[in-house]
């Protein structure tokens, strides 16, 4: 299941499923902020880069390598996606 939080213009995704990483081990891995007071998880990075990968989608492909131009590096748990994007 899919629920989205919206506040114009942002937007949070909460999934009930991760596709392409074990749940329970990406959940070990998560990071936590505070955002407005209030304690949040997320996925680790290698944990998202996992699941854009697995969905094959060409948006999710666009993240990443969005996600790569800017960090300058190859990301943690990324294979090489020789996919033309445009």
């Amino acid at each position: 299941m899919l629920l989205q939080l919206v506040v114009n213009p942002q937007r949070v995704d909460i999934l009930t499923f991760l596709d392409g990483c074990d749940f329970e081990k990406a959940f070990q891995r998560s990071n936590h902020a505070q955002i407005s007071g209030l304690n949040v998880k997320f996925l680790s990075v290698e944990d998202y880069v996992l699941t854009k990968n697995a969905s094959g989608r060409r948006k999710d492909l666009r993240d990443l390598e969005d996600l790569r131009e800017a960090l300058g590096t190859p990301l943690p748990g990324d294979k090489a996606c020789l996919i033309n994007l445009t």
